[in-house]
């Protein structure tokens, strides 16, 4: 059986398996924290201790020769969509090839890749619509070779959207949604992701890198940790922190000319208001879509607090907001927590 790979700078996810008729098999699924040193933004920072460490992996759970497809992320990965008219193989992959050039100009750094994803007829006439990738080339040439030299054999590298439009054929936690916007949220490592998708067409995507979001929080952490505040302590914070006031709807900046009690105000996260935020916008772009408003919100991905950041979204915004925890005619021997291999199993799926 092959196997899958997904990089962040925080983990590495390796599942083994394949698609067998209408069932995803699944014989392994391997998560490793992994140094930060190791990735920024999916490019390679230290390519001899991240071959090691996958090679050690590899020797571990015997996926020496093992063929590899890998997904992606990087906040330098470039998606275009055009539409051309439908017309014989020869001739659209010059309109493809023509299009290529003037969006990109020079191409001497990228991997250039496309899909077509969608057919549609205007005024009698058929037309495809198709995504063009930009990937960096030192990206895509430091996954083959350190993959290469770990014992896989590297055949096919994707990017992240890829792997969840090829999932979509199947029912997540129970809900087909085929015919559904559908926002998918995944928040691994520094990255923040969101697709939008209607069935497995992509309608949005954007990219986030949330590192600022995360040391703000960590600083916030690390000083609540740090200090003793006790409960006869007016002066909470000494400098500007966000906060909720219970029973009230609103958000408040505290500052030390204002007195407050511990026990009335709690710190909000700034990825939960991130996340939130990144939704708003999103929700506002598909309601100017003729498609109609978004049905449903899924979260994924191998941050710890997933739970909390599906709770905040969903008492903030209108759609039922859920964490992947279920892909339908998954057969593995072992209980896998499915958000945290979701990319992975998709890439599994080969089209």
């Amino acid at each position: 059986m092959p196997v899958s790979i997904d990089i962040s700078d925080s983990y590495i996810k390796i599942v083994e398996g394949e698609q067998q008729g209408n069932k995803i098999k699944i014989n392994k699924a391997i998560s490793k924290p992994i140094d930060i040193s190791y990735i920024n933004n999916g490019y390679i920072v230290n390519k001899t201790d991240l071959t090691l460490f996958i090679t050690d992996i590899v020797n571990e759970y015997k996926l020496k020769n093992k063929d590899c497809f890998i997904t992606i992320n990087s906040t330098d990965t470039v998606t275009k969509e055009i539409t051309l008219p439908k017309t014989k193989t020869n001739h659209l992959q010059k309109l493809i090839k023509n299009s290529i050039k003037e969006l990109f100009g020079d191409t001497v750094n990228l991997c250039i890749d496309y899909q077509i994803y969608e057919e549609v007829k205007k005024e009698g006439k058929t037309f495809y619509k198709i995504f063009i990738y930009g990937v960096p080339l030192k990206i895509v040439n430091d996954l083959r070779s350190i993959t290469s030299n770990a014992g896989l054999v590297p055949k096919c590298l994707d990017i992240k959207r890829n792997a969840i439009s090829k999932i979509l054929e199947y029912k997540i936690n129970n809900n087909d949604i085929k015919k559904q916007i559908t926002l998918f949220i995944e928040i691994s490592g520094k990255n923040m992701v969101l697709n939008l998708m209607h069935g497995n067409v992509a309608l949005y995507k954007r990219d986030i890198n949330i590192s600022e979001d995360i040391k703000r929080e960590q600083l916030f952490l690390n000083r609540e940790n740090k200090e003793e505040i006790r409960e006869d302590d007016n002066s909470i914070l000494q400098e500007v922190a966000l906060t909720v006031v219970k029973n009230d709807d609103e958000i408040t900046f505290l500052d030390d000319d204002q007195d407050y009690f511990e026990e009335e105000a709690s710190f909000i996260s700034p990825i939960l208001l991130r996340t939130y935020e990144e939704v708003n916008k999103i929700i506002q772009f598909a309601m100017s879509l003729n498609s109609g408003n978004i049905e449903k919100i899924y979260l994924y991905g191998d941050r710890e607090n997933i739970e909390e950041i599906v709770e905040y979204i969903s008492n903030n915004v209108m759609s039922e907001t859920e964490k992947i925890k279920e892909i339908a005619n998954i057969k593995c021997d072992e209980d896998i927590e499915i958000a945290k291999f979701f990319n992975a199993i998709g890439n599994i799926l080969r089209k």
